[in-house]
């Protein structure tokens, strides 16, 4: 096996598990925040439909500036969505950064399975 499809397996796995990881400690860490089930819902019922709505632009996305710029480009966004979750209590500044980052999101998917699955056909 290639040393890049090494990597490339190796980085999947880990991001699988860290966005599945957050899958499950995100409600909690709302609720501990002090948040109702009432704004947990609706943090995580925004961050679904906005992560359906980006789904259908990140391909396109992906075309215009790179597959490779694009993948990079949304790992920092995830990043620092999770920075501002993890630093600031503010409610919507917490949505937003949740919707933008993909924070939550099971499987390690989020919005960037367009990028990769049509990187993957080629």
């Amino acid at each position: 096996m290639p040393q890049n499809l090494k990597w490339l397996y190796a980085n999947r796995a880990l991001r699988s598990f860290a966005t599945t990881f957050l899958t499950v400690i995100f409600p909690l860490y709302l609720a501990i925040s002090g948040y109702s089930a009432a704004k947990i819902r609706m943090v995580l019922t925004l961050s679904g439909v906005v992560s359906v709505i980006l789904l259908a632009g990140i391909g396109l996305f992906g075309d215009l500036v790179g597959r490779k710029r694009a993948i990079i480009i949304l790992s920092v966004l995830s990043l620092v969505g999770s920075l501002v979750i993890s630093g600031w209590s503010n409610f919507w500044l917490i949505v937003l950064a949740s919707e933008l980052g993909g924070v939550g999101k099971g499987g390690g998917v989020g919005p960037f399975i367009s990028c990769r699955t049509s990187n993957s056909l080629y």
